[in-house]
């Protein structure tokens, strides 16, 4: 049932980002990244190129990623910490970073700053290193859904990414009820659309599979005990 859940999930992912992100315009990542995966560092690993892959193809849901036309300076609700900067006088005023809060301290701020202006400009380039390994991979991914559940627990919901355990929910009774009902295109269906998603990388596909199971055991992690 787990399995089904990610792989359900995922598969709208790639649904969604089909219909949604036009095509004629071009990727860009939140912290300023274009032409992925391009902008990673010389020396990065084959594993944090396929990393990085990971959160292109899943940032329409997580906001990392943006689309952007002619490399134009556009308002955005959201910066990434790694490549950003606040006005001095607005960072002290609103309290700055939220002690102890690590990752998501950035979605915090901005999510207080948002009768700010915040803007995201593309050609403000940085090289991200990524994690090098798998269990370094899976350790950020489920940090990442801690702080996510955090959130939602403190404020609410306010995020896209923050109804991925509802819609996982949803989706996997969708599937579970297709295969009571022995309706096979179903499960097929969703299989093609996670291949076609990640362009039948298969270990790129497992990668994300065992991603996304970790962001929401983080995630509930980070709603219940906090």
């Amino acid at each position: 049932a787990i399995v089904l859940l990610c792989l359900t999930l995922l598969c709208l992912f790639a649904i969604v980002v089909a219909v949604m992100v036009p095509m004629e315009m071009k990727l860009v990542f939140g912290h300023g990244e274009l032409r992925p995966p391009h902008m990673v560092p010389k020396d990065a690993t084959e594993f944090e190129k396929r990393v990085f892959l990971f959160m292109k193809k899943t940032g329409f849901v997580s906001d990392y990623m943006r689309t952007a036309k002619d490399n134009s300076i556009v308002e955005v609700k959201h910066n990434p910490s790694c490549n950003v900067m606040y006005k001095k006088d607005v960072f002290l005023k609103e309290g700055g970073f939220l002690e102890n809060l690590w990752p998501g301290e950035d979605v915090e701020l901005d999510h207080r700053l948002i009768k700010h202006k915040l803007i995201f400009n593309p050609k403000a380039v940085v090289f991200h290193h990524r994690p090098k390994n798998l269990k370094s991979f899976l350790r950020m991914m489920d940090r990442y859904g801690w702080a996510q559940g955090f959130l939602v627990k403190k404020y609410g919901i306010f995020r896209r990414v923050h109804y991925v355990p509802l819609v996982s929910l949803v989706a996997s009774i969708v599937v579970l009820v297709g295969l009571f009902l022995k309706l096979w295109g179903i499960p097929l269906l969703l299989v093609l659309s996670l291949l076609l998603l990640f362009r039948f990388d298969f270990h790129l596909a497992l990668l994300a599979l065992l991603g996304l199971f970790l962001w929401q055991k983080g995630f509930l992690k980070g709603f219940i005990n906090t």
